[in-house]
């Protein structure tokens, strides 16, 4: 199963793709002292990546995770890993809604606000009154 490259990983990188990443080379034996509960790429990430790929044929590996070492890595990543990337994957590069439109949110976000800006003009009861205002032609 192919893995979805979302986005380059530099130094400082937060997120559910370097977890995969970490936890990826901590299974294959490289940075075996390394935090996988940490989403932070770090200097201890740069240096098992950097030697992950020269020992499969880059030399001049910086530790920064492009293209090139995720052809070379995403091979040998298991289930969870692959599920991991693919949700970073998904996120980045959802489709952008068109302008004008409102997203649910922002739609539920609307007809909240609709009925609180006009909470003392609507009213409602269960009782035999509720259709008294409307009936005397007190209120529409």
């Amino acid at each position: 199963m192919a893995v979805p490259f979302p986005r380059p990983v530099r130094l400082g990188t937060e997120g559910r793709d370097v977890l995969a990443i970490k936890r990826c080379l901590k299974r294959l034996g490289y940075g075996p002292t390394m935090n996988t509960k940490d989403a932070t790429w770090g200097k201890g990430s740069m240096g098992a990546l950097s030697t992950f790929l020269k020992k499969h044929g880059y030399p001049n590996a910086d530790g920064k995770y492009g293209p090139k070492a995720h052809a070379t890595l995403s091979p040998r990543m298991d289930a969870y890993e692959r599920k991991l990337m693919k949700a970073v994957y998904d996120k980045l590069h959802a489709p952008k809604p068109k302008p004008g439109t409102l997203t649910v949110r922002q739609q539920a976000l609307s007809a909240a606000r609709l009925v609180y800006d006009h909470r003392y003009s609507h009213y409602y009861t269960q009782d035999s009154r509720r259709w008294q205002g409307i009936a005397n032609k007190i209120r529409p």
